[in-house]
């Protein structure tokens, strides 16, 4: 489970998402949400810091930041629930066995061009919702 206390001392948290705000972003995408995410919706509907570049959508915001990306079209397995603010969007794996978390630029849309960010997002929480540098080997020194 995630430690819905320890959010607030990585971002500004907001009031938890209802059930109701979750069965109706589950209608409005079509999907499921997977476990762990539900869990984080629920200590908090969104989350944001600066310091750590992290921006994840609360529910109300699903529906447009998705559409907006056309992630349905171009990502069909992947849920986009934040950026982190430099063009690149934090994404959830909804084939996944856990919700897997992935760092895609947007101008890709394709998991293979993608960093690994966690498991779930209970994992990420705890991990404080690091993003490493990804090395790209085509860049030089």
């Amino acid at each position: 489970m995630i430690d819905c206390g320890a959010l607030a001392s990585l971002g500004e948290t907001y009031p938890p998402a209802t059930t109701e705000d979750i069965q109706r972003i589950e209608a409005e995408l079509g999907c499921k949400l997977l476990p762990s995410y539900t869990n984080f919706l629920q200590c908090t509907n969104g989350l944001e810091s600066l310091t750590l570049d992290v921006y994840l959508y609360p529910t109300a915001n699903l529906t447009e930041r998705n559409a907006t990306y056309q992630v349905p079209r171009f990502a069909p397995t992947l849920l986009l629930i934040g950026t982190d603010g430099g063009g690149r969007g934090i994404f959830l794996d909804l084939h996944s066995p856990d919700g897997a978390l992935w760092l895609i630029g947007f101008g890709s849309m394709r998991i293979e061009d993608g960093g690994f960010l966690a498991e779930d997002m209970e994992r990420w929480t705890t991990d404080k919702f690091y993003i490493p540098d990804r090395y790209d080997p085509d860049e030089e020194d």
